[in-house]
């Protein structure tokens, strides 16, 4: 760090403790690449002493953090800015919830899932060189985080050139294969649907259940053969998705099955019933989904919350900000995917869970972030 940027910053963080510090009038930018000191005092002297904020102060000096490569100092500038006016500022925290998704894509290294999802955000938000990078590993094939980016450009409304045999090939690593099953069911092509019915047949029984979970969310009949084949399947968990995915068909049969389930001493397939069958009233299907919020299996707990937010989103937060206090990190992630999407979005918390230890739950918060300025 140079030694002029570096009493900017100094500067900047001082300016925000002074009673007098007012608004930058959108200079604020060009200070903090310049780290003009003198220009810095000269634009916060003149500005009126009864600005009620120093909002652009903290701007300012978030700015020259990050330029300098200074994560804990931007996070020092938006904090003394918080305890200053007793308000959280999802704008203020932008630029930080940024680069928190590029140092995340950038130690992704052996997590081609969570860099996909991160870029997504990226891209999601404006930023072309990360959808250009969605763009590049899509279009190879060979590459297990193919299909991840694949989805993840489906759900940006681009049309990718979908799934096709070649993705799907045993040769592939299982993840691959599993990869183009869910990038197939995200993207909602029906035609696709029979494509995935070699991975019915597959040896790994998380890939038979990951061409079920696409089958079902494509509600293609034409692959029900295939699916039903599967109800003696030797995995228990494969043979409850497969009814389940007929269901999603229509298949009768299927349906008084999952009415079944709903009697199921099993949180898990009471959650996994009410998800296919439309017909249980609006007011039971609550209640059977907040008696599971108290249940001992903290994953448990999140699958319920998110349940409930397609029906009381307000209902389902409580539960889900207290799972982001876990001690585990799989619950805490969970809760911080379904807390990405819930309006309106709580900058407050989004900020605690950008410390968090774990860079999915890191992603999601900073995903938040952006959301809520948008």
């Amino acid at each position: 760090m140079s030694a002029s940027h570096r009493l900017s910053t100094f500067a900047l963080m001082a300016l925000m403790s002074a009673p007098s510090a007012g608004v930058l009038a959108g200079s604020q930018p060009a200070l903090a690449s310049r780290g003009d000191d003198d220009a810095l005092r000269a634009v916060v002297s003149s500005e009126s002493p009864q600005s009620p904020t120093n909002r652009a102060v903290a701007e300012a000096a978030i700015r020259v953090s990050l330029s300098e490569g200074d994560l804990a100092g931007a996070y020092a500038a938006y904090d003394q800015f918080v305890r200053a006016t007793g308000t959280e500022a999802a704008d203020l925290l932008r630029p930080i919830a940024t680069q928190e998704l590029r140092d995340v894509i950038a130690r992704a290294v052996y997590d081609p899932s969570l860099r996909a999802q991160a870029l997504e955000r990226l891209a999601r938000d404006g930023d072309d060189h990360a959808r250009a990078r969605l763009r590049q590993v899509a279009v190879d094939a060979a590459r297990p985080e193919a299909q991840l980016a694949e989805g993840a450009l489906s759900r940006l409304g681009e049309r990718t050139r979908g799934v096709n045999a070649a993705d799907l090939a045993p040769s592939l690593p299982s993840r691959s294969r599993i990869a183009a099953a869910e990038a197939a069911g995200q993207a909602g092509l029906q035609g696709e649907a029979s494509l995935l019915a070699p991975l019915l047949r597959d040896g790994n029984p998380a890939t038979r259940m990951a061409a079920l979970d696409a089958i079902g969310s494509l509600r293609s009949a034409d692959v029900a053969s295939d699916v039903r084949s599967l109800l003696t399947d030797e995995h228990p968990t494969v043979r409850s998705r497969a009814l389940l995915a007929l269901a999603r068909l229509g298949d009768a049969d299927a349906l008084a099955g999952v009415s079944a389930m709903l009697r199921s001493p099993v949180p898990d397939a009471r959650l996994e019933a009410l998800e296919v069958d439309p017909t249980v009233p609006l007011e039971q299907r609550s209640a059977i989904i907040k008696a599971i919020l108290s249940d001992p299996d903290p994953l448990t707990r999140a699958k319920a919350a998110e349940a409930l937010t397609r029906l009381e989103p307000e209902a389902a937060r409580p539960t889900l900000v207290a799972l982001t206090s876990d001690q585990d990190a799989t619950p805490r992630r969970e809760a911080a995917r379904v807390l990405e999407t819930l309006d309106p979005v709580d900058v407050g918390l989004c900020r605690r869970l950008l410390s968090d230890g774990s860079d999915w739950v890191r992603m999601y918060a900073a995903g938040g972030v952006l959301r809520a300025t948008r």
